[in-house]
């Protein structure tokens, strides 16, 4: 089928303030929305009638979903996937059959324009009801078709399918483009007063959620900043680099278990502190394995999340050296596999799309890879730290 052209006039513009008063009854919807809506032919090149319902309806959720939160809300001039800008499409009813009522109105003077321009007969001639405009262009394009191939009106199929086939192996030129674009749009209107889609089956909120249902794989980078407490006011700050891969389980609707395993790189630190009135310069540089797993709830159709779990880290590698002498008993009673910090997170995040996140996390644990060190006077065995982790995940 030939893509379909519109052309808007300013005769609309009377029509358009109909449309606007009629839509006071689903909201507070502008003229300029409504001049938007109408316009979106001209200003979406690969604009769709038939398609443009569920994908209007779409956009109204995700975009009003979205503005629960004032830090999620699109501004006002950002161009949504539909096509409209984000302050049209907080105006549009979030119920679905409001929204059809109102595109039906809108889409008869769409139709209309269409019907007087491409066919070229006077406006004020054209239904302006759903019940007659769709019959009044059928035949009038049975009749220009007659017209143009110069044979009798019921040598021309009448239904819509078989009238688009029959030009379109007849006719080749402006006249059949033109005809076919006409054709085109009362297809795509009258699927608004059936069930409000097309033949083809459009992605509807209920399959994009179906990403929130299966098991998922992804890939994760994030940047710890820690805080070391050893005791006896002993106390370090560090900063590592965490890659790794995570599995989401999903549970229910809105709810998911979150696991995985990551490599954390910490950039090598250094602290000076008192002991026994001698002051001592330590260097510490370490690699660790960590294995997460986290429950997760969304939030505000899903547009941000919270999480609680835990977590255990493995050291893989530890190099100290106290006043450039490296410790070696203290490495050796450190590295093994029975030497895990096992700790707790709660964070939250946001997901700016369905395969993007971003998230802020609080992490503690409940020693830090002691094994065998006795304690020292003052100096305890148990070594804590805490650290708040900044991520970004691409899941597949």
């Amino acid at each position: 089928m030939m893509r379909m052209r519109f052309f808007y006039f300013p005769s609309m513009k009377i029509a358009l303030i109909i449309i606007a008063f009629f839509s006071m009854a689903f909201g507070a919807v502008s003229d300029k929305c409504i001049e938007e809506i109408a316009e979106l032919p001209n200003a979406k090149k690969d604009f769709n009638f038939k398609k443009f319902p569920k994908e209007l309806g779409i956009s109204v959720v995700k975009v009003q979903a979205s503005c629960k939160t004032k830090f999620t809300c699109p501004k006002d001039d950002k161009i949504t996937d539909v096509g409209l800008t984000a302050g049209c499409v907080k105006q549009l009813p979030n119920n679905p059959n409001e929204l059809l009522v109102l595109l039906k109105e809108v889409g008869i003077e769409m139709g209309r324009n269409i019907i007087a321009s491409k066919l070229e007969v006077e406006k004020e001639m054209i239904p302006r009801t759903m019940d007659e405009l769709p019959d009044f262009a059928i035949r009038l394009s049975i009749k220009k078709t007659s017209e143009h191939l110069g044979v009798a009106l019921e040598e021309i199929p009448t239904d819509l399918k078989e009238l688009e086939a029959f030009i379109k192996a007849n006719m080749k030129d402006k006249s059949a483009e033109n005809i076919l674009s006409v054709l085109s749009f009362i297809n795509g209107l009258t699927t608004l007063e059936t069930d409000g889609s097309g033949e083809e089956e459009e992605p509807t909120e209920e399959n994009e959620e179906k990403d929130g249902e299966r098991v998922r794989f992804g890939v994760e980078l994030a940047y710890n900043s820690r805080h070391y407490d050893y005791g006896n006011n002993k106390i370090s700050f560090g900063h590592s680099i965490e890659l790794g891969i995570v599995l989401s389980i999903p549970l229910t609707k809105n709810s998911s278990f979150h696991l995985g395993s990551s490599f954390i790189y910490s950039i090598p630190r250094s602290y000076e502190y008192e002991f026994d009135d001698t002051r001592v310069h330590e260097e510490v540089n370490e690699y660790n394995l960590s294995f997460p797993l986290l429950f997760r709830y969304k939030l505000f159709s899903g547009i941000l999340y919270v999480e609680v779990g835990t977590r255990a880290d493995i050291l893989l590698s530890y190099e100290r050296k106290i006043n450039g002498v490296a410790d070696t008993h203290y490495q050796k009673n450190l590295v093994g596999g029975s030497v895990v910090d096992v700790g707790f997170s709660l964070g939250c995040g946001w997901n700016i799309n369905k395969n993007v996140s971003l998230s802020i996390k609080g992490l503690t644990s409940t020693n830090f890879y002691q094994k065998e060190e006795p304690q020292v006077g003052d100096y305890p065995s148990d070594h804590a730290h805490r650290a708040i982790r900044f991520g970004v995940t691409y899941m597949f």
